[in-house]
């Protein structure tokens, strides 16, 4: 019989002291190794599983190109350190600052629409908040994915695409 996780199983690397084994996947010590990719399904049902806390980034928000904030969603970017991110799409997300909460929509990828980037980066609009993070650290975690990173053909199209993204997140924060 197949492996039910078996869309999970790969070579991927957690942040924790040992190597196991869960679900018949070999996890080993250390941080999630560039080139390999959360599933969105891993996210919803294993990783918090399997280590007690959701996926999460952390990083200080520094200055971007400020092109959320001309189209009305303004955005906390976290650069990435790697070339390859542990996941890329749009996402279900909650930010951890200071002690308050934030609920909000990430984006995790190249913009390709926009086609300015080559290194992925964290873009990350906060549902009703309205306040300066420059060079604050910030936690986010990955609640659930709403869709992959897409290709649009016009910037009014990604712009309503958003708005999309942002009310299913209003939603899960509500429900």
């Amino acid at each position: 019989m197949q492996n039910e996780h078996a869309h999970i199983c790969a070579y991927v690397e957690l942040y924790t002291y040992a190597g196991w084994m869960q679900d018949g996947c070999r996890l080993i010590a250390g941080w999630l190794q560039a080139g390999y990719r959360l599933v969105a399904g891993w996210l919803q049902a294993g990783y918090e599983k399997l280590l007690g806390e959701p996926f999460k980034i952390t990083g200080c928000v520094i200055h971007g190109q400020r092109f959320g904030r001309e189209i009305g969603i303004p955005t906390a970017n976290v650069e990435l350190k790697r070339y390859s991110a542990p996941l890329n799409g749009v996402f279900i997300v909650e930010v951890l600052l200071s002690n308050r909460r934030l609920a909000g929509v990430a984006n995790v990828g190249i913009r390709p629409t926009i086609g300015d980037l080559v290194k992925p980066v964290l873009e990350v609009h906060l549902l009703d908040f309205d306040e300066d993070l420059y060079g604050q650290r910030i936690h986010v975690e990955f609640k659930a994915k709403i869709r992959d990173e897409e290709t649009f053909s016009s910037l009014g199209v990604m712009v309503k695409a958003i708005n999309r993204d942002i009310q299913v997140a209003r939603k899960y924060f509500t429900a």
